[in-house]
């Protein structure tokens, strides 16, 4: 569903604008290594920061509303992007998060 699939990159593009601490904001989308890349300039996200989100969003239910809503966007797009057959990983790199699209 090509619909789906530019909604989960849409959502990874607006996180690295809206969490991004740079003064000028900057993402990325490129091919690399057969891989979609979405990347930007702030200040890092870590695949343990991933992995937290996304396997502890069911233990944030309990929280106030803004917590869930903050995790739901990434659990979302990875689930869009597995079901496309995809995953996703991150890297935090010198110059911000590298997101990588396995297609």
């Amino acid at each position: 569903n090509k619909t789906l699939f530019c909604n989960a990159i849409d959502n990874l593009i607006k996180n690295g604008l809206k969490y991004n601490d740079s003064e000028n904001k900057k993402v990325k989308i490129y091919f690399q290594n057969n891989d979609l890349i979405v990347e930007d300039n702030g200040k890092g996200f870590t695949q343990k920061q991933l992995d937290k989100i996304v396997n502890n969003y069911d233990k944030r239910k309990n929280k106030d509303i803004d917590s869930v809503i903050n995790g739901l966007g990434l659990n979302i797009c990875l689930t869009i992007l597995q079901e496309h057959g995809f995953s996703l990983t991150c890297e935090k790199i010198d110059t911000g998060t590298k997101m990588i699209i396995k297609i």
